[in-house]
């Protein structure tokens, strides 16, 4: 719902491309596509890129794309309207708490061993987070 609202306020010239896009016959189903589309997107960002997204809430892309400029602003707009950190941040603090944490408290909180399969699969958060 808040991407539907977003995409409503696009006056601004980094959107330009969504501008085209939604320009012509059938532009509320182009929009309401669009919104679905960039709410899986930004859930994918946010477990496999949140390097990424830390990079736009700082106000800095990462590429010289295109398309990266507006995707930055738009995550801008997002996050400003949702006061909770995302899944990323929220993996991300749990990392850093691992890593910077006593081991003797987590051996007791902890199985001795595990056994995780399909690590090729995994998104590097995920990894991290098992290092961790």
């Amino acid at each position: 719902m808040a991407f539907r609202a977003l995409l409503r306020q696009l006056d601004r010239e980094e959107f330009a491309p969504l501008q085209t896009y939604l320009s012509g016959t059938h532009n509320s189903l182009k929009r309401y596509q669009l919104a679905q589309q960039l709410s899986q997107l930004f859930d994918q960002y946010q477990i496999m890129r949140p390097e990424l997204l830390a990079h736009w809430q700082q106000g800095r892309c990462v590429s010289e794309h295109p398309s990266e400029r507006w995707q930055q602003v738009l995550w801008q707009q997002i996050h400003r309207q949702i006061t909770k950190p995302h899944r990323g941040d929220l993996w991300q603090a749990a990392i850093a708490k691992l890593k910077h944490s006593d081991e003797e408290f987590y051996s007791s909180v902890f199985p001795e061993r595990v056994s995780i399969f399909g690590l090729h699969t995994l998104p590097p958060l995920f990894l991290q987070f098992i290092q961790a």
